[in-house]
């Protein structure tokens, strides 16, 4: 986690897999947390001439946790997680 002064806290994809499995309490098996966004809409356009600019609404509602193969980049292997 880094902390910044304009921002409380930031987390890396793996720290908030460790987080998830400790807190779900979870000790056995290979995980990812991933994000999946919702594209509620908006377009995907670079400025214009007039400097104006469009814009896109994506909402992230959960962080979901998945059970991968453990030769999975970046899975967090649960049962390596200490207090």
């Amino acid at each position: 986690m880094t902390k910044d002064k304009n921002i409380e806290a930031v987390y890396t994809m793996t720290e908030l897999t460790e987080l998830i499995l400790k807190n779900e309490e979870i000790t056995e098996g290979h995980y990812l947390a991933v994000i999946i966004p919702d594209i509620t809409g908006g377009q995907i356009k670079s400025n214009t001439e007039d400097k104006s600019t469009q814009g896109l609404i994506i909402e992230f509602n959960a962080i979901n946790l998945i059970k991968v193969d453990e030769n999975t980049e970046n899975a967090v292997d649960a049962s390596c997680l200490t207090d």
